[in-house]
């Protein structure tokens, strides 16, 4: 005698559902559109241009002189007259700071000048 074997209902429900398990891909039926709201919609692929960085520059430099042009011409008097103190204040100053970097170049080294010094101003005896 064989012993007949007997699946539980929850064991037979998963063996159909993965016998009827469809791959979407192969579900083609003409009649039935139920799907179509499903699907995802076809993109047109942009082109894109790449510009040279050298004309993005120039529009980019073209348009902050527009916008410094456009600032300027709102300002008052007096207080385009002070920016333009201070403008020369800080031009001033860079240039300081260029002359003395330059001049730094042809320093002697602090042995030689104090040695130099020593020559040149000798100590005098004090008188009591």
């Amino acid at each position: 005698m064989k012993k007949k074997m007997t699946r539980s209902t929850s064991e037979n429900e998963s063996i159909n559902l993965r016998q009827t398990e469809v791959n979407p891909d192969d579900y083609n039926n003409p009649a039935d559109t139920t799907n179509a709201l499903i699907l995802p919609t076809k993109t047109k692929k942009k082109n894109i241009k790449k510009k040279s960085d050298k004309v993005i520059n120039r529009k980019k430099d073209e348009a902050r002189k527009r916008r410094l042009e456009e600032t300027e011409a709102k300002i008052s008097k007096t207080k385009r007259k002070k920016l333009m103190k201070i403008m020369e204040r800080k031009k001033k100053k860079e240039s300081k700071e260029a002359l003395l970097e330059n001049l730094m170049q042809y320093q002697l080294p602090m042995d030689t000048m104090s040695k130099l010094t020593a020559k040149i101003h000798p100590r005098k005896p004090e008188k009591y």
